[in-house]
C-alpha cells in the first residue's frame, strides 16, 4: 500500500536519530547523577586503592565502582563514550595519548620505569642497573597493545645497539612468576609493590620514563 510504504519509508528515517537521541539522553543522565553514581577507570597502579578511598572521602555518599584495564585505549574510549566519570591513564615520552573529544587529560606524574628481577639474580645486588646488562638477559614483555608499552621500550633499547631478547609474553601475575622462576627480567613502575620472589631495582641514569 503506498500508505504503508510512506509509513516505513519515514520510520527508517528517523529511527536512526531516536537511537542517537536514546544515547546521549542516556550519557547526559549519567552526567547529571555524576555526584551520586562515580565509575572510576584505571591502568594497573600501585596507589589505586588509596585514591579511591580519597574519592570515598571527598563523596562520602557517591556511589563508587572501578574498573581496571590494561590498556589505557580501552579506558579512554569509555570516557569518550560516557561509560566512565575519570580515570587514571598512563602514556610514555613522545607517545602521548590521542586527545578525544569531551575528554580533558591533565599530567598528575612522570614516573621512571624500573627493573624487575629474581630476587636470586646477580644484577639485584646492585642500587642501580644498566640497561645494557638487562639486556642481556632473556626477558618478560607484555602483550602489544594500545599502549605501545614494548614500542616504546624498544626505541629506548635500540639506542644501546641491543635488542631485548624475549622468549616470555605475559603481563600481570603471570610476568611476575615468570619472573620469580628466574626465566627472565622485565621492567615495571618504579611504585611496583614488591612481592616474595622478585625485587624492583632504578636502571642507571633513568633511561625510561
Amino acid at each position: 500500500m503506498p500508505f504503508g510504504e510512506l509509513v516505513i519509508g519515514r520510520a527508517r528515517a528517523i529511527l536512526p536519530g531516536i537511537g542517537g537521541l536514546l544515547i546521549d539522553t542516556a550519557r547526559a543522565a549519567r552526567r547529571m547523577s555524576a555526584a551520586d553514581r562515580i565509575c572510576f577507570g584505571s591502568v594497573g597502579a600501585p596507589l589505586l586503592g588509596h585514591l579511591l578511598l580519597a574519592v570515598q572521602a571527598l563523596l562520602p555518599g557517591a556511589d563508587l565502582t572501578c574498573r581496571c584495564q590494561y590498556s589505557p585505549a580501552v579506558l579512554l574510549d569509555d570516557l569518550a563514550a560516557g561509560r566512565l566519570e575519570a580515570a587514571v591513564l598512563g602514556d610514555h615520552p613522545g607517545q602521548g595519548l590521542p586527545q578525544r573529544a569531551d575528554v580533558v587529560l591533565h599530567a598528575i606524574v612522570i614516573e621512571p620505569v624500573f627493573a624487575l628481577l629474581p630476587a636470586a639474580h646477580p644484577l639485584a645486588t646492585r642500587d642501580a642497573v644498566p640497561l645494557a646488562e638487562l639486556l642481556e638477559e632473556d626477558w618478560a614483555v607484555p602483550r602489544p597493545d594500545g599502549d605501545r608499552t614494548r614500542e616504546y621500550w624498544a626505541s629506548v633499547c635500540a639506542l644501546t645497539d641491543r635488542a631485548p631478547f624475549a622468549p616470555y609474553e605475559a603481563e600481570g601475575r603471570q610476568l611476575i612468576e615468570i619472573v620469580c622462576a628466574g626465566l627472565a627480567v622485565s621492567l615495571c613502575q618504579a611504585t611496583f609493590i614488591e612481592v616474595p620472589g622478585v625485587v624492583v631495582r632504578p636502571l642507571a641514569e633513568n633511561p625510561l620514563w
